[in-house]
């Protein structure tokens, strides 16, 4: 029977192949996550702020959120390939 038959054995290969790239995905899966949660903090404080009559710089506040969001996903994934 030839190795590369084996189910199992692709299966193993398969989450190894996953195993080394993880920190990538966690990278991305971390920005995507960070950044939800900036554009909808950015929503929630345009609509209380333009119910009580205040101006703001919407697009500004959020890129600020995203450059931030980036920066800590960044040293997140460096910390944890630091750990590995």
């Amino acid at each position: 029977m030839n190795a590369s038959s084996v189910p199992w054995k692709i299966q193993l290969q398969d989450t190894v192949n996953l195993a080394t790239q993880w920190p990538n995905i966690l990278h991305v899966s971390l920005f995507v996550v960070i950044l939800t949660f900036g554009l909808v903090t950015n929503i929630i404080n345009t609509i209380i702020f333009s119910r009580l009559g205040i101006k703001t710089s919407s697009n500004l506040a959020f890129l600020a959120l995203s450059t931030s969001a980036l920066g800590w996903s960044i040293r997140f994934e460096e910390t944890l390939r630091g750990l590995s």
